[in-house]
């Protein structure tokens, strides 16, 4: 419901944005000035044409203008735009719910006064260095659309915030863009939430996707919706031509196309536009009696004690989406951030409570203790978090000099150089990471073992298969578990063995446990449990594996890498047991790409240097382009 682009032309988009195509029905242009730059301006009411470009060219009235950058240049600021489901636009568009764009409007205005608030800094540099610093809010204009390119009803408005902000010391200096893409996510959420709970007080029910933390208004028809959604066949079609469905292709890809695939906007009367509006509605079979009737409904739903009650906000229910939020991240986490806090209690609390209300039932939360405030407030742990994170080092720490070794360190090596020559006769050489850490597994007297390895350090070919034959020759019996039944089963391909879920293998230990207190268990032989892409475990599930392997005197080998890219939702775990103290053998040499430079390229990549990482790729003839 949010995109975000940057703003390339200052004349451009001054006439993109006051062109007379987007004045309301009434004759009223949809353009005011926001923010708290802009009071500091005097910038209020409706911006003119020439003075919004001046703006955005960074010339703020008289003598007043920004430091141009090191190249002298000024980039002109950017476009936050606003979005409801096509079924809000349905309902204030075509069937003349005015009170839906109003809806619209202060959702759009409460996320402008947070983007003020929160998310406006500018870099100074002063006797320390380059410091980031909070600024004197933003300089934005919004601008509230009815249509799209295609002529269908969609209610929007453009967020333009100027590329300039006052800091303490007067001085006008360009925004910091960091903290804004960083607030992307959550402003979107706060939108919705704003828009949800407002449509809900007015009598529409929302149906909501958990899946994407969407809504759509529950009586308008989705054939009424779709009859109306022109630029998104438009784009899906585009989409299928790169053998792509909507739900598989990126937001940055999505809108790219949407980009490359649109037309200049033709001028139709508003008049005529929503003549136009309700006959493709009756089309679609709502026709204008249907349509006056869900309106009518919904305004006597608004006046009803009991919808309001059922279906209004209330704190109350902010505090409890908020601790179940707390629950659900504190099982995959002992620490996490408070915007991500918040953004996980909104979605579950979308339509029922707004992000004001969250953040007040976190501050009486923090207040009961059962939030506990880390990083300067920034981030939260709680009590039960606390526990199992102090359970599972504990566990580790336990089990250190606790596990007979797999083999003495003399026939580890000779088993490594069988599997080495065995290897280098195929063409394929082992590095000494590789070497070292197989050596130091089979070796290990500690019961719980790290590998830490980045991505393409052929880990899971080399040091586990390695590991698992040579403990199989030992009698034990492996196996090869990670989170994702598809890593289970490359892992159980590469040991050897059945490859199983960490669910599952959590599930069986119990009824093993379970049948050992009745009595008709069958006994169990020495094991070796292999946990594959250990960084996406979760603290809970972490917790019970390492406890349910001190009970059953198994041994285990955690692999994965901390830094891998899809586990910013998962556990810290693994990376709270290497900090700890935990025996970890590290590979750090990439194997799979063959090219040097692209090879040095992931390296870059890995340790967050994603400039030299592009770098590189380009100097080796590849291309990157910016798509956001």
């Amino acid at each position: 419901m949010i995109s975000v682009s940057r703003i390339s032309s200052s004349a451009g988009a001054a006439n993109y944005y006051t062109t007379q195509d987007y004045y309301s029905e009434g004759g009223e242009v949809a353009g005011r000035w926001a923010g708290s730059g802009a009071q500091e301006l005097g910038l209020v009411g409706e911006p003119d044409k020439q003075q919004f470009r001046e703006v955005l060219e960074g010339k703020l009235g008289g003598d007043v203008g920004i430091q141009l950058g090191p190249n002298g240049k000024h980039h002109a600021g950017w476009d936050f735009t606003f979005a409801p489901d096509k079924s809000v636009s349905v309902a204030g568009l075509v069937l003349g719910d005015e009170r839906v764009i109003a809806a619209h409007t202060a959702a759009v205005a409460a996320a402008v006064e947070r983007i003020d608030k929160e998310y406006a800094f500018a870099r100074v540099r002063d006797a320390g260095g380059v410091r980031l610093e909070k600024s004197n809010g933003i300089i934005a204009a919004t601008w509230t659309h009815e249509s799209s390119r295609g002529q269908d009803p969609q209610l929007h408005t453009h967020v333009t915030i100027a590329n300039a902000t006052q800091t303490r010391d007067g001085q006008w200096r360009a925004l910091e863009t960091q903290p804004l893409y960083r607030a992307r996510a959550l402003l979107d959420v706060a939108y919705k939430a704003e828009l949800g709970a407002k449509l809900q007080h007015l009598g529409y029910k929302i149906e909501v996707d958990r899946s994407t933390g969407n809504f759509r208004l529950a009586a308008i028809p989705e054939k009424v919706a779709e009859a109306f959604s022109t630029r998104a066949k438009e784009i899906e079609a585009a989409l299928v031509e790169k053998g792509l469905g909507r739900e598989e292709a990126s937001a940055q890809l999505r809108g790219a196309i949407a980009k490359a695939t649109r037309d200049d906007k033709q001028h139709i009367g508003p008049a005529e536009l929503r003549a136009q509006w309700r006959e493709t509605a009756a089309g679609a079979g709502l026709d204008g009696a249907k349509g006056a009737r869900i309106v009518s409904e919904a305004r006597e739903r608004a006046d009803d004690q009991k919808w309001r009650a059922e279906h209004g906000t209330s704190p109350a229910y902010a505090e409890q989406v908020l601790k179940r939020a707390a629950e659900k991240l504190g099982e995959r986490e002992s620490v996490f951030g408070r915007e991500r806090l918040t953004r996980e209690a909104q979605q579950l609390g979308l339509g029922r409570c707004t992000m004001d209300q969250i953040e007040r039932a976190a501050v009486q939360a923090v207040t009961r203790g059962e939030l506990l405030p880390r990083d300067g407030g920034q981030a939260y742990t709680t009590p039960g978090a606390i526990q199992t994170e102090r359970a599972t080092l504990a566990i580790e720490f336990a089990g250190r000099g606790a596990s007979a070794a797999l083999l003495n360190r003399i026939e580890a090596q000779k088993a490594v150089a069988r599997t080495e020559m065995a290897a280098a006769m195929q063409g394929r050489a082992w590095n000494a990471d590789q070497r070292n850490a197989t050596v130091g597994v089979l070796s290990s007297t500690n019961r719980i073992i790290g590998v830490q390895g980045l991505a393409g350090t052929a880990k899971t070919s080399t040091v586990l298969a390695t590991v698992a034959a040579a403990a199989r020759t030992q009698g034990y019996e492996i196996r090869a578990i990670a989170p994702t039944a598809a890593a289970a089963q490359e892992l159980g391909a590469a040991t050897q063995a059945e490859g199983v879920t960490l669910a599952s293998h959590l599930g069986q230990v119990r009824r093993e446990l379970t049948g050992k207190e009745a009595g008709d268990a069958q006994p169990q032989g020495r094991q070796v449990w292999v946990l594959d892409e250990a960084s996406l475990a979760s603290a809970k599930d972490m917790r019970d594996l390492l406890r349910a392997a001190e009970t059953q005197d198994a041994k285990v080998i955690l692999a994965g890498d901390t830094q891998q890219l899809g586990s910013v939702e998962a556990g810290r775990a693994f990376d709270q047991l290497q900090r700890a103290g935990m025996e970890t053998h590290r590979l750090d040499t990439i194997v799979r790409q063959t090219n040097e430079t692209l090879r040095a390229a992931v390296n870059d990549a890995q340790t967050g240097n994603w400039r030299a990482a592009m770098n590189k790729i380009e100097a080796a003839g590849g291309k990157v382009r910016e798509v956001a």
